[in-house]
């Protein structure tokens, strides 16, 4: 289960997808008042990173690409200090975050 909370446009109200996993893949199924998204998040081992594809089934029953993104791990050390008004930089530390980045919307 996947909780989202849309600030696009589609809903104001958080909306419950189902997931079903298939090999690397996890599909997400959102049931909205205007039809069915799907987020789906596909592991990339050889890139050590997840694919997330964003796709919306249309009136005719076909399926349309909002959005693929991809997201990559970086190390907090890895990243360079964005100096903040009181001098201080991020946090460094041996921890993994993931940043997104858009290949198509």
């Amino acid at each position: 289960m996947l909780h989202l909370f849309d600030s696009f446009g589609v809903t104001l109200k958080p909306v419950q997808g189902i997931g079903e996993r298939k090999d690397n893949s996890i599909r997400f199924k959102f049931d909205y008042t205007v039809g069915p998204w799907f987020n789906t998040f596909t592991w990339e081992p050889g890139r050590k990173s997840w694919k997330n594809m964003i796709t919306f089934e249309r009136k005719d029953g076909s399926e349309g690409t909002f959005a693929e993104k991809e997201l990559i791990p970086i190390r907090f050390n890895e990243m360079r200090r964005v100096p903040r008004k009181n001098g201080a930089g991020p946090e460094v530390g041996g921890r993994v975050s993931y940043v997104t980045i858009s290949t198509r919307n």
